[in-house]
């Protein structure tokens, strides 16, 4: 008799020396449900999977025998001559299972059933700031992927369709953070215009302003100033049509900020950071929505710093990054490292002091660890490593470039 899913990942688990719950710190799923998995209770999806194949090295192997068992659940289903209306076909029936446990095929959604596909999205963002999104970025888009299924083939009322469609455009809003955070960045831009195409169809003005300013985001990431600085001017008109989304405001103005000091424009920079400054503490007393939760004043020092960094004023740069430094905790692991490798290249610039920009860089892969997965953050260690590497002969420089060495 073949190996079930659940038994080959108890045994890749177990040769890898892993339990439930290291497991479910680097993989969109919780002991509770990776055990239901294990034991053949639960049916989890592609994405999950290829996101736990990948957390234990498996090579494909557990990704192939999913795919095996799904479709001799196919074969199973369409001998049954069920309805089209209470059947979804082909892969969306088994990720309608696996989405959410207890929904099948055919079954009335319910608002506690959207909530549970929202939770999803703030347990991704969690992981990330912790982990960073190589692992995560698939997961979100299957999960996408998935309640798109729910929209087409599932039967609900018109209250919670509603909610539905809102929590797929945050799903898709998650997916694109989580795949540009990756270095997908035509990945994260198709997610972005998807969850804004349906945030218009919803009539979700939080989420459409909130996907321009996200790709404003990406498209300083990519190196496109310019092209940021129109998305984020299209969200900052969409947004100043009400004061409903005040706080919103901030993150386009540190979009239109990073624009500036991309582009060499100081003067463009530093007025948006100022308005970004501004909103924050005329927003102060108020309850941070979900989307801005992450703002506070050391997130605020660090965009400032970046932005300094970028337009070679190394000396403020440095005085910035260290005040974000000091600000984060280990709730954000991953933002802490891309501003410690960010002040590492600013003590080159201010002062050539190699040795604290040695130290500065050592200290973003302790924070870096075994765990954090990101792009960004891969990109910024390798910048720090190219200004460090002309001072190779130092020992605190050549320190760092071996540890990163084997990191690359």
């Amino acid at each position: 008799m073949s190996e079930t899913l659940g038994e080959a990942l108890r045994r890749v688990r177990t040769d890898r020396a892993m339990s439930l719950r290291q497991l479910g710190t680097v993989v969109p799923a919780d002991y509770g449900q990776l055990s239901k998995i294990e034991n053949g209770k639960a049916r989890p999806s592609e994405a999950m999977i290829r996101a736990i194949d990948m957390a234990l090295n498996a090579n494909g192997e557990l990704v192939t025998i999913m795919k095996r068992e799904a479709a001799a659940r196919q074969t199973k289903v369409a001998s049954q001559n069920m309805k089209r209306r209470t059947l979804v076909a082909g892969a969306a029936g088994s990720a309608l299972v696996s989405l959410i446990p207890g929904i099948t095929p055919g079954t009335r959604l319910g608002i506690s059933d959207v909530e549970r596909l929202t939770q999803r999205a703030d347990r991704l963002y969690a992981m990330d700031y912790l982990h960073g999104s190589e692992s995560l970025w698939q997961a979100a888009i299957g999960y996408a992927q998935e309640a798109y299924g729910w929209l087409d083939h599932m039967s609900y009322s018109s209250t919670v369709g509603d909610r539905l469609m809102e929590a797929v455009s945050r799903m898709q809003m998650c997916a694109g953070w989580l795949a540009a955070d990756a270095g997908h960045l035509d990945v994260a831009r198709a997610c972005l215009h998807e969850a804004l195409g349906i945030a218009r169809q919803a009539d979700d003005p939080e989420v459409e302003y909130h996907a321009l300013s996200d790709l404003a985001l990406q498209a300083n990431m990519a190196g496109n100033p310019h092209q940021a600085r129109r998305w984020a001017e299209a969200a900052d008109r969409a947004a100043s049509a009400t004061d409903r989304y005040t706080r919103l405001r901030i993150l386009i103005q540190l979009r239109l900020a990073r624009a500036g000091a991309l582009a060499g424009e100081p003067a463009d920079s530093d007025r948006a950071m100022a308005a970004a400054r501004n909103i924050f503490d005329a927003e102060s007393e108020r309850e941070p929505d979900a989307w801005t939760l992450f703002v506070s004043p050391a997130e605020l020092d660090g965009m400032e710093g970046t932005c300094a960094l970028d337009l070679g004023d190394n000396r403020r740069a440095v005085d910035l990054l260290a005040r974000a430094i000091a600000g984060y905790g280990d709730g954000y692991t991953r933002t802490r490292a891309i501003y410690r490798a960010r002040i590492a290249r600013a003590h080159l610039g201010a002062t050539r002091d190699v040795e604290q920009a040695a130290d500065a860089a050592q200290k973003a892969l302790d924070d870096m660890g075994s765990t954090v997965t990101s792009w960004r953050l891969s990109r910024e260690l390798d910048l720090t490593a190219a200004q460090l590497r002309p001072h190779r002969r130092e020992h605190a420089a050549a320190e760092f470039l071996a540890r990163h060495a084997v990191r690359a």
